[in-house]
């Protein structure tokens, strides 16, 4: 008699433990679900931000800063090429920390990024000089890299060479070289 009570008690045992792996295997499912939407959330809200008007009458008004001597530029101007920094250190801090996928955003605002930094990052270096404070648009400057990198690595090899036109990847100066701050948080793998 003892025996029937043991084989029920071992059969419930066997049962929860087949209903407990299910659950958790239903549970770490959900984890990916949510985890993937609240990705496509994120990536959303990102595209929005990029696309709104103001951002982008910002990002034309700093197109046509091309060439023109920073000394000539109106306050309209300099508020727009604040707004395009923060933007663009917004996205990268996002796309370095978030667990969302970066090529989408690189093939849309990569090489914009990069043209966008060579208009207003020497401006932005002297204010980072002129505020002591070298951490500020890093992730602009970051994704800027980032692009760079990946603009150079997409390049078809014939065009690798010396003697090839288009996009040139973003280099650390040397001694001398005002236009580039080290920070030593973004000295490593911008891919990281």
């Amino acid at each position: 008699m003892t025996l029937i009570p043991k084989a029920r008690c071992a059969i419930f045992e066997t049962v929860s433990a087949v209903i407990a792996v299910l659950a958790a295997a239903a549970a770490s499912v959900q984890v990916a679900v949510m985890r993937r939407i609240a990705s496509a959330e994120r990536t959303n809200e990102l595209f929005e931000l990029m696309h709104n008007e103001h951002n982008r009458k910002a990002r034309e008004t700093v197109w046509d800063l091309e060439g023109k001597p920073r000394e000539q530029w109106s306050d309209a101007e300099l508020s727009s090429a604040f707004r395009v920094a923060a933007d663009l250190s917004q996205l990268g801090f996002i796309l370095r920390h978030g667990n969302i996928p970066r090529q989408p955003f690189l093939d849309i605002w990569g090489r914009q990024s990069i043209k966008l930094y060579t208009i207003i990052g020497p401006m932005l270096e002297d204010r980072r000089q002129q505020w002591d404070s070298p951490e500020r648009w890093i992730y602009f400057e970051w994704f800027a890299r980032l692009a760079s990198m990946d603009a150079e690595r997409r390049r078809p090899w014939w065009e690798k060479g010396a003697w090839a036109t288009g996009v040139k990847p973003l280099v650390r100066g040397g001694a001398g070289d005002g236009n580039r701050t080290r920070v030593a948080s973004l000295e490593g793998n911008p891919s990281a």
